[in-house]
């Protein structure tokens, strides 16, 4: 089914624990800074705002990288200070990969550098 360009992304989270930490302001300011904390923010209110998941790649000031984790593909998306934002497709296993039929994304993990 293809989806009008009005329908914005929709986005879950891997894990209940992620999705309260991204939907609290001040628990993500406390975990991540509030430079990396509103990047966060940024990126997941553009991952929502577009059609497609083809439509976030394309953002001037969206950098991502599509990788292959155990049998699973996900898309990091570069957050600055070393971090991303890790995105996973959930409606899409055609080969090959074809973001602008992506609709729905998974928050699998935030990721740091440091740890």
């Amino acid at each position: 089914m293809k989806t009008s360009p009005e329908t914005p992304v929709k986005v879950g989270f891997e894990s209940r624990e992620l999705m309260m930490l991204c939907s609290s302001r001040s628990a993500l300011d406390r975990q991540f800074g509030r430079a990396l904390a509103s990047s966060i923010r940024d990126r997941m209110s553009e991952a929502a705002g577009v059609p497609t998941l083809a439509d976030l790649m394309s953002l001037p000031a969206v950098r991502c990288e599509e990788r292959h984790e155990g049998g699973r593909r996900t898309i990091a998306v570069e957050l600055g200070q070393s971090a991303r934002l890790v995105l996973e497709p959930v409606d899409h296993d055609e080969q090959p990969f074809a973001p602008d039929l992506v609709t729905r994304v998974v928050v699998a993990r935030i990721e740091r550098a440091d740890g």
